[in-house]
């Protein structure tokens, strides 16, 4: 695999975890300026906060470890968007007040990200390998 490509693959992994990890900061903050408006809709704000705060803790982790070349935590690369999409899912059919009514459309984007995530991950393989090599 030439440099361009691990870019490219490195990019979309890191993409991917930026974007849970913001969208995470984002609902911990949305969460603490309309804590009223939930608490009207029925909603529980500490949960909202909660979950928000642990996957961008979870995120942030992700981040670290990936760029400090942590081989270690390979099983986390793999394991965390597979647990955040099913908590993801979880949550919409479990916990939320009003759910959406675009499962289809939501489903087809979770799946579509879970296997280009993965096959980002896999086309690194050579690059874990390396970081395994270096320590």
């Amino acid at each position: 695999m030439d440099q361009e490509q691990k870019e490219f693959f490195v990019t979309t992994v890191l993409g991917y975890v930026l974007s849970i990890t913001a969208w995470n900061m984002l609902r911990v903050y949305s969460t603490w300026l309309q804590w009223q408006v939930l608490e009207e809709f029925g909603a529980n704000g500490f949960y909202v906060g909660a979950t928000g705060v642990f996957w961008a803790l979870a995120g942030f982790f992700f981040g670290w470890a990936f760029l400090t070349r942590q081989h270690q935590a390979l099983p986390v690369f793999w394991a965390l968007p597979w647990l955040y999409a099913a908590w993801y899912w979880l949550d919409t059919w479990l916990v939320q007040v009003a759910p959406a009514q675009n499962y289809g459309y939501a489903l087809v984007i979770t799946i579509l990200a879970l296997l280009f995530y993965n096959l980002s991950l896999a086309m690194l393989k050579p690059l874990f390998d390396e970081w395994k090599e270096d320590k």
